[in-house]
């Protein structure tokens, strides 16, 4: 079997500050493969110069303030320069839209004398199609969204002419195949995973008697990016619904994204600022605090690849309130480890929250089967998986030239 030596990683997100589920993933694939020897370099968007650190060496393009799309596209130009001037590699994995840059920097699949995997988390296309299916066609979130359609050109043809594609979760794979025309042979699945020794359970808590139950605050907390495709507004108004019954339901925001503004005025207007708190780009220290006080986890997303949160949240002992969007339904076990809602319903959803906020004996059950359940996606054996494949692609590539 050819050994992996020297690895390129291609990552429009940063992720030496992880706040995506895209750069957890990239931010353990450089730790597991820097552990093994791996020579890793990674070219990633940045405010600095190019910089070399040992045993990881970054290369930072800055990228100018413009909207999306063309920001992502002067990267992969930009980055295409920086890998045609590496002296030699392995293996190239790039990250969704970026996988561009392989083209870019090597027109010719005669010219590559390396492996190329393209990594799809979840496809643009389809979240685009989440938005325009939940908002309608005219809606500004939708117009907004338009900006993924030409990305998941460059993706869907990356994906084509890619050595092999790797994608998060069964759902995505078939849709990479029926969306992006490409041979099912060609595509791997290998979830995302979780770190089990950071992201651990609090000591038991006591069961508390039904009057103590009555009494005691429920919290509800949601962790990731506060963006339309996450359906970040309708949980604040499946909270609005779920208070009405229940007002010790309280509901934490942690994160970031262009809904700030949005969701704390929303919530001023539902005359819930009391009741919303928002954390504001944590640490991780931060999230895992408020994971372990969170009673239930919710991800109401409209379209997900298949969700790290809901792992770390599990880890954590934390039952989850998700949606049956993607490859959410493959990492939250339904009834087992969490309850699973229709995508955009927000009656269901408060639904949901109130049967859990209501049965501590469920939310005690969910939270010991989540725990265990959340150990077999550990990133030590999830990327055990990802290198056993490079090799294999390496062997065959090299033994076909």
């Amino acid at each position: 079997m050819t050994s992996l030596r020297r690895l390129v990683i291609i990552c429009f997100l940063d992720p030496r500050r992880v706040t995506s589920g895209v750069q957890r993933r990239v931010a353990a694939e450089i730790s597991y493969f820097v552990k093994r020897n791996v020579e890793v370099t990674v070219i990633t968007a940045g405010s600095g110069v190019g910089s070399c650190s040992s045993p990881v060496r970054y290369i930072t393009i800055p990228t100018p303030p413009v909207i999306y799309p063309i920001r992502t596209l002067f990267f992969a130009l930009r980055a295409s320069q920086h890998l045609r001037r590496l002296p030699a590699f392995d293996l190239v994995e790039t990250h969704q839209e970026v996988g561009v840059t392989v083209r870019l920097a090597f027109p010719l699949k005669q010219q590559r004398t390396f492996v190329f995997v393209e990594m799809v988390h979840g496809m643009l296309r389809d979240e685009f199609g989440a938005i325009y299916r939940h908002e309608g066609l005219l809606s500004p979130a939708t117009f907004a969204a338009t900006g993924f359609l030409p990305l998941s050109v460059i993706e869907q043809s990356a994906a084509r002419e890619a050595t092999a594609v790797v994608t998060v979760s069964r759902d995505s794979a078939e849709r990479i195949t029926r969306r992006y025309g490409v041979n099912p042979r060609m595509i791997h699945v290998i979830p995302n995973g979780v770190d089990t020794n950071f992201y651990t359970p609090t000591p038991v808590k006591p069961r508390l008697s039904p009057f103590q139950a009555k009494k005691s605050a429920c919290s509800i907390l949601y962790v990731g990016h506060w963006h339309v495709s996450k359906g970040v507004l309708r949980l604040l108004h499946a909270f609005a619904i779920a208070r009405r019954t229940d007002l010790r339901l309280r509901l934490k925001f942690a994160g970031r994204g262009p809904l700030g503004p949005t969701l704390r005025a929303e919530s001023r207007r539902l005359g819930l600022s009391e009741q919303v708190e928002f954390l504001d780009m944590p640490d991780d220290e931060e999230v895992l605090d408020a994971y372990r006080s969170a009673d239930i986890v919710c991800m109401p997303s409209l379209q997900e690849g298949q969700g790290i949160v809901a792992l770390e949240a599990q880890a954590c002992g934390v039952p989850v309130v998700a949606t049956y969007a993607g490859g959410l339904p493959e990492a939250v076990k339904d009834r087992q480890t969490g309850l699973l809602v229709p995508p955009g319903n927000i009656q269901a959803l408060a639904d949901a929250v109130l049967e859990l906020a209501h049965n501590e004996a469920l939310r005690f059950e969910l939270s010991r089967n989540a725990a265990a359940w959340a150990r077999t996606f550990e990133w030590e054996n999830v990327l055990a998986q990802s290198a056993s494949l490079y090799e294999g692609l390496l062997y065959t590539f090299n033994s076909a030239r």
